[in-house]
């Protein structure tokens, strides 16, 4: 079970994509047929111009899944392997875009998972959003997948 840590989403840009982050991306992908919506990305957050999205800092990841019954289970359990393995895999932050009406997000702040009862985490769509501890984004991938593989499969 993950433990509370402090949420720090960085400040300010990155210089290119972290191989901890790029890693996480192409395991999840393996494992769970997600497509790639993206890494790292100098940006702000959508609708809120002038905040930094923490794509731009190449701390987070977007993976999507098919609109179908399949592919919703393979996202849940994506979702609660991530949250169960966050000290593991450095997981600060995940969005569940479809869960209920507005989504939820789990944070490393609480170790929980809260749901949202207005449109706060942006627009619906499947796929999932993931942001990593920097200490674990800055990761080789090399040491970032040996991580990972030490870990039990769903």
């Amino acid at each position: 079970m993950a433990t509370k840590k402090p949420y720090r989403p960085a400040k300010t840009p990155a210089a290119g994509p972290k191989a901890g982050v790029e890693t996480c991306s192409r395991l999840s992908r393996r494992r769970w047929a997600f497509s790639n919506l993206g890494t790292y990305v100098r940006r702000d957050m959508r609708n809120k111009p002038g905040t930094m999205s923490q794509h731009a800092a190449a701390l987070a990841l977007d993976l999507g899944y098919p609109a179908t019954k399949e592919g919703r289970a393979q996202a849940l359990e994506a979702c609660a392997w991530f949250a169960q393995y966050a000290d593991e895999l450095g997981i600060a932050l995940i969005n569940d875009y479809m869960h209920g009406q507005y989504g939820r997000t789990w944070l490393c702040d609480r170790a929980a998972w809260k749901t949202h009862t207005e449109a706060t985490i942006g627009i619906r769509y499947h796929g999932i959003h993931i942001e990593l501890h920097s200490s674990f984004a800055n990761l080789s991938a090399a040491e970032y997948e040996k991580r990972w593989r030490a870990l039990p499969r769903p």
